[in-house]
């Protein structure tokens, strides 16, 4: 009898242990599965290419800006402001970027700004994954010709950091200026309408044309600085009598 109960006792156990391991494999391979699924495969350059180009006429959902409305490709250049903006052809082998904030080894890592450009300006809370990065960067590539500078120069008074103390005699200086309303209107229409203007799909800009408190000063700050989404305008693209006069304009459209 106590032969019969040991032999039923050591069967007990083998078939407990054996549950007890079959019941964790499933934990495993589940484990192993969600690792698979959050890993991006390798994608071929033709399909690298299409991601890039479709990251970067996509809107951002926050306030419908995309990559494209400042930035040419060569194709969209109806677009004001990207006669205001640096092209993304010959982006990929740029030596520096942003004034030389963004240097020359780490210019692919962040799609020559483009990192930056999604967190500040689409206000992007979620950063480009690796393989976002890389698909705009073969997407700058594609659309390079090979003869494009490899560093742009330019004046700015954001870069490196926002400078108001060197900015400050640039804004006594405008504001003693005589703006011109009629050219105010035209620099309107080529840097500030595609934000500002009456049929702008952009969201969460501010309304320059109901009670207006600003001046020719406050203007020239948001230019040359810029706030939020607001990009800076350097002094190659804006004059200072261009401020002068589009802070004319829009002055006289409170009265």
């Amino acid at each position: 009898m106590n032969k019969i109960y040991l032999i039923f006792s050591l069967l007990l156990s083998v078939f407990v242990l054996a549950g007890c391991n079959k019941n964790t494999n499933p934990d495993t391979k589940t484990t192993t599965s969600n690792t698979n699924t959050t890993t991006t495969p390798n994608r071929s350059k033709d399909e690298l290419v299409k991601a890039g180009k479709e990251l970067y006429y996509k809107a951002s959902d926050k306030n419908n800006i995309a990559c494209a409305d400042c930035h040419s490709d060569g194709t969209n250049d109806s677009k004001p402001l990207t006669k205001m903006f640096s092209s993304i052809k010959g982006a990929a082998k740029r030596t520096s970027a942003f004034l030389g904030t963004i240097k020359k080894e780490d210019i692919t890592k962040t799609a020559t700004g483009g990192t930056n450009c999604w967190a500040n300006f689409e206000k992007q809370k979620t950063p480009l994954t690796g393989d976002q990065i890389s698909s705009l960067n073969a997407y700058y590539e594609s659309v390079s010709k090979g003869d494009e500078p490899t560093e742009i120069k330019y004046t700015s008074f954001a870069l490196p950091a926002p400078d108001k103390v060197r900015l400050a005699p640039e804004q006594d200086a405008i504001l003693k200026m005589t703006g011109n309303v009629p050219n105010g209107e035209k620099v309107f229409n080529n840097a500030c309408v595609f934000c500002h203007g009456d049929k702008s799909t952009i969201k969460d800009v501010d309304n320059l044309f109901d009670k207006f408190e600003g001046n020719a000063k406050s203007v020239t700050y948001m230019t040359r600085i810029g706030k939020k989404a607001m990009p800076f305008f350097s002094v190659e693209k804006l004059s200072n009598q261009d401020i002068a006069d589009v802070s004319a304009w829009i002055i006289s459209k409170n009265k």
